[in-house]
């Protein structure tokens, strides 16, 4: 906690937000769309024969926000960003930056931690709410293509069904997921050997953990939040 209380320098805040942002977001949206218009296919070819035309958008709306679109972003986020901060932080052990920040006193785990982990906490709101838009109209328009389903009864449908809470449930998992990924991202880049051997396999053991975690830590989650 005592991390969290310290002051952040503003540029350096500012400039994990944008790398975030920037790097993953592309990723993520097709990602998204793509798992959108899959499952549009399925469920709305499905619901359609045997009579569950009203409820295609709430169906594909509320999987996309549940559950395909919070695992999307830390998979994005960990793939484009993660790695990065992984072989970055692993990097400047070996090349005893970290013992530089400790001999003038700073804090490694504050200085290079507390930065990534406010840039995810505050960028992660809108990367959720950018990506169940567009899952949203990629299902739409899936829907309209292969069921003939107008838009108006998608957005009905998805209108209906969907609360504050199929936000903020996903949102809440989505800030844990990511969370999870920077202490682990952060944890085994300091942790990492002093050869450039040892950045690779840093990297490849932080990408490993996240994804497992990711998934662990949703199998728990799902039954708590909407069971």
């Amino acid at each position: 906690m005592q991390i969290l209380k310290s002051r952040i320098e503003r540029g350096e805040l500012v400039r994990q937000i944008v790398f975030i942002a920037y790097e993953s977001l592309p990723m993520i949206l097709v990602l998204t769309c793509v798992s959108s218009l899959i499952i549009t296919v399925n469920t709305a070819t499905e619901l359609a024969k045997y009579g569950g035309r009203e409820l295609i958008g709430a169906a594909i709306t509320l999987s996309n926000l549940q559950e395909i679109t919070p695992i999307f972003i830390s998979f994005a986020i960990m793939a484009r960003c993660g790695t990065a901060f992984t072989a970055e932080i692993a990097t400047m052990k070996i090349s005893d930056q970290i013992n530089a920040l400790q001999i003038m006193k700073v804090d490694p785990l504050y200085y290079l931690f507390s930065p990534r982990l406010l840039a995810i906490i505050l960028v992660t709101p809108v990367i959720l709410a950018i990506s169940a838009f567009v899952s949203t109209i990629s299902g739409m328009i899936m829907a309209n293509i292969s069921i003939k389903l107008e838009y108006v009864e998608f957005l009905d449908s998805a209108w209906r069904y969907a609360t504050m809470k199929e936000y903020f449930y996903p949102l809440l998992k989505t800030e844990i997921f990511n969370i999870f990924m920077i202490m682990v991202v952060v944890t085994t880049a300091l942790t990492c050997g002093n050869s450039s051997k040892d950045v690779g396999l840093a990297t490849s053991r932080a990408s490993t953990a996240v994804i497992i975690g990711v998934v662990i830590i949703n199998g728990f989650l799902t039954p708590i939040l909407y069971h």
